[in-house]
């Protein structure tokens, strides 16, 4: 409870961290979000 009521102020530079967080390996490889979110969902299928 006490911890919501800290982080409440801080949700949209929390989110803001986590998105540049996501972005960043894939960047370092030369790839996108999209590229490998394409590639999980082809292996994903290849399962069904």
């Amino acid at each position: 409870m006490m911890a919501d009521i800290i982080l409440q102020g801080k949700a949209d530079q929390i989110n803001q961290d986590l998105a540049q967080s996501e972005e960043a390996k894939p960047n370092e490889f030369g790839k996108t979000r999209s590229h490998y979110e394409k590639l999980v969902s082809d292996v994903d299928s290849g399962f069904a």
